[in-house]
């Protein structure tokens, strides 16, 4: 990368994850339908999120990437503020494997998805009434 050049430059390139019925068929049951459940809540669609022309992330599921917080694209927010331009350096190598965690702990967050909403909706049934 030139000197004075944004450290990043995100770009994303869309495309659709295939597992062929052969790599299914290697799985347990158990564990064909933890994939299957996984496809479903994170969807067929992943995108290379590219930091250059020669880093990226590969295969980030675009549920993930377009995971909002309020108004903001986390993963592209926190990303945003390490620019080059704004820090006067590079991506760290900490800071890449921050990007891969978060990441994952997103994923594991839309995997978690409904029962975190049954769970919610069981309290919001079940509170407790406070006298006046």
């Amino acid at each position: 990368m030139k000197p004075g050049t944004s450290a990043i430059n995100i770009s994303r390139k869309m495309h659709r994850s295939v597992t062929t019925p052969r790599q299914n068929a290697k799985r347990s049951p158990r564990a064909r339908c933890l994939w299957e459940e996984a496809f479903t809540q994170l969807g067929e669609n992943t995108c290379d999120v590219y930091l250059n022309s020669r880093a990226y992330w590969k295969n980030v599921p675009a549920k993930v990437w377009d995971y909002y917080i309020g108004a903001y694209q986390v993963i592209k927010k926190w990303l945003s503020y390490r620019e080059g331009k704004l820090r006067g350096r590079a991506l760290t190598v900490e800071e890449a494997r921050y990007v891969r965690d978060m990441t994952r702990r997103i994923a594991a967050l839309r995997l978690m998805q409904p029962q975190l909403d049954a769970n919610y909706a069981e309290v919001k049934a079940n509170t407790h009434t406070w006298p006046s």
